[in-house]
């Protein structure tokens, strides 16, 4: 998956959508931004209205091309620290700790660093969700892209549901290895699903052209298949391992 700098929507009002105020429009439209997140872009010019600044109180007419780009999270990068830690229970995937008060847990402003995650990453050096490694789900209609019809996009107002669990396992300066899990089968699903984030697959000449000069293919695997078998009704698992590929683009990690 590429880490992009920036996430990019562009809409058209419909006919539908006369009338509305701008950010209302918006936060109908795109229910993973809450309606204070969209004014806050509008106020700060990541919102453009027929290519102009725009203001959330503006009214929309049908036809209208509305561009949002959210700017990416300050990156944050944490520093192991060797801080004295009480553990009261540890395996491969829990640690539990007896904080001491005075601890801060996140950093943030003022608190950059000597924080309990400062403190987790000098001590557990394979600990997944440390150090901003996200995980969520993609709950976006997948239709046919209005303008280029051989690609797929998140459709707003039409297309199918789909719905994609996604986590992030390794994280690297450029790229991340992230696992996804479909719960609903579109076409091009993970592809235009990681796209919509602004993170998309490495390798992908449909949905990131500019992006995919690094390796000839989508760096995409499909590693593990389950479902229930159609008449004994026994629960079929496979696996199939990285191909060689893959594997070294793991090894840019």
């Amino acid at each position: 998956m590429q880490q992009s700098e920036q996430t990019k929507i562009s809409l058209v009002a419909p006919k539908q959508a006369a009338g509305l105020r701008l950010d209302r429009f918006l936060a109908n439209e795109l229910p993973q931004f809450s309606r204070s997140r969209i004014q806050q872009l509008i106020r700060q010019n990541f919102v453009k209205l027929n290519g102009a600044k725009a203001r959330p109180r503006d009214l929309l007419h049908a036809g209208d091309d509305v561009d949002l780009s959210e700017p990416p999270p300050d990156k944050i990068d944490n520093q192991p620290e060797d801080i004295p830690l009480e553990v009261l229970f540890e395996d491969r995937d829990l640690i539990v700790i007896n904080k001491p008060a005075g601890l801060v847990v996140h950093p943030g402003a003022g608190h950059r660093e000597h924080t309990l995650v400062n403190a987790l990453l000098h001590h557990c050096t394979e600990l997944s969700g440390i150090g901003g490694r996200g995980s969520g789900m993609i709950e976006a209609k997948i239709g046919r892209h209005p303008v280029h019809r051989q690609r797929m996009a998140v459709a707003v107002t039409r297309g199918r549901s789909a719905k994609t669990e996604y986590r992030v396992i390794r994280s690297g300066s450029e790229m991340s290895l992230v696992e996804c899990r479909l719960h609903s089968g579109r076409t091009h699903q993970i592809r235009v699903h990681l796209h919509h984030l602004g993170h998309p697959v490495l390798g992908d000449k449909v949905y990131a052209p500019k992006l995919a000069t690094i390796f000839p293919r989508q760096m995409l695997h499909s590693w593990k298949l389950g479902f229930r078998h159609p008449r004994t009704a026994k629960w079929q698992s496979f696996e199939a391992p990285l191909p060689s590929d893959f594997e070294q683009a793991l090894s840019k990690l």
